[in-house]
């Protein structure tokens, strides 16, 4: 799925290079900012301020950040009463932004913004200062930071774009759906409302789906892509644009193997029912991360980024019940084809697996084995980890219920 650049570190570049028509007009504007300080400053002092500031300029034009924030930091701090102190306050935040200094920036940004209500390059420092929360895992002051602007111009919409998608991304179901409800309505909170259009009408509730694309729809500057989606939702072709389907899992470990073995099967199985469709169904390919909260993450960006209907795995219990749970909150079904936890088909109607359960392997072969093939006595050589313990119990009580008798019992 394309879209507008997303507000961590790979947008810094975009941003400064965005920010870079605005130094002519900072200092075009100096004159209308307070200083940071009041005190007396000296004309020796004035012209060290001057020269100090047009160098950290000329540095940040160049990408030389750390110099820059040299340069900016030497006026804030020594010569706080100097014309461009304000200014280079602006600057030396921008330039602690493009260093990924962000809980520095963040304060910085801050002082900026208090410092008047008109202020050059305000929306940009907006922006950035939201994207600083954000990166600091701050979402919801970043979004609070962010609900500043009403209408983003055409320069920093993609911006704006970027960081309200990340934010969907991060937020919970709920205050998503509280932002998508927030007046008055925003440009740049299209994926907000797209996304909240996606959950109502996974809920079957037309209606409010068509309500927030209507949103989406009353902005003609927004890119083409999020316009066709919410003109889609709007008309109720929502899957003429074809099913998505998202697939998790292992890239390496003892299950890559058997990973990658379901992901070219399923890519075989989609090249097949592809075949003179208009509107192909799209796969969506994710590896397994290492841990719980990571997988239900990628769950989360699979719904909401991707705009995936339906999601294949994980591959091990482990992770298949949280992300189980969090595709249950997403309104998306989940599918393990190979998970045999029970819990898994008590987390909801659209949460399943397709392999046998746990202990359903070891009580069919221990009841074979002792009814079918009437053997008496038995040892159990099972692996040591939580399956193999579940089906080795579940072997004996199915052979001792039979009336025969468990000898031995070794794990490795």
């Amino acid at each position: 799925m394309t879209g507008p650049p997303r507000s961590g570190s790979a947008s810094r570049h975009l941003l400064a290079a965005a920010g870079l028509a605005l130094v002519v007009a900072s200092c075009a504007s100096a004159g209308r900012l307070p200083t940071l300080g009041s005190g007396p400053i000296s004309r020796d002092e004035v012209f060290a301020a001057e020269e100090a500031y047009e160098r950290g300029l000329g540095r940040f034009q160049a990408g030389d950040y750390a110099g820059a924030l040299e340069d900016f930091a030497t006026i804030v701090e020594r010569y706080p009463s100097s014309e461009n102190s304000a200014l280079a306050l602006y600057w030396q935040a921008r330039s602690l932004y493009q260093l990924g200094r962000d809980s520095l920036a963040v304060p910085a940004f801050e002082r900026y913004l208090a410092l008047a209500p008109d202020l050059p390059n305000q929306e940009h420092a907006i922006l950035l200062l939201a994207n600083s929360r954000f990166n600091t895992g701050d979402f919801d002051r970043s979004l609070n930071a962010a609900l500043e602007v009403r209408d983003a111009s055409d320069a920093l919409l993609p911006g704006f774009l970027g960081l309200a998608g990340d934010l969907v991304d991060k937020l919970p179901r709920e205050q998503v759906l509280r932002g998508a409800q927030l007046d008055p309505p925003r440009d740049w909170m299209a994926p907000f409302y797209l996304q909240a259009a996606r959950w109502s009408s996974a809920d079957g509730n037309r209606r409010q789906a068509q309500q927030l694309a209507d949103k989406v729809l009353a902005f003609a500057g927004l890119p083409a892509d999020l316009r066709a989606e919410a003109n889609a939702i709007r008309t109720g072709h929502a899957g003429s644009m074809g099913l998505r389907i998202g697939v998790i899992m292992p890239g390496e470990g003892r299950f890559a193997e058997v990973g990658e073995a379901i992901r070219r099967g399923v890519a075989l199985a989609l090249d097949e029912i592809n075949r003179g469709r208009s509107s192909p169904y799209q796969l969506v390919t994710r590896t397994t991360v290492t841990d719980a909260d990571s997988t239900v993450a990628m769950v989360r960006a699979l719904a909401r980024g991707d705009g995936v209907q339906a999601i294949l795995g994980p591959i091990t219990s482990e992770f298949a019940l949280p992300a189980g749970e969090a595709a249950r909150q997403e309104g998306v079904t989940l599918i393990s084809p190979t998970a045999t936890d029970a819990r898994m088909l008590e987390i909801g109607p659209n949460v399943l697996t397709v392999n046998a359960l746990d202990g359903a392997i070891g009580h069919t072969i221990g009841t074979y084995a002792a009814t079918n093939l009437g053997r008496k006595r038995f040892a159990i050589l099972a692996v040591d980890n939580a399956y193999g313990r579940i089906q080795a119990d579940a072997f004996a009580q199915a052979v001792q219920a039979a009336g025969a008798t468990i000898v031995a019992r070794q794990t490795y």
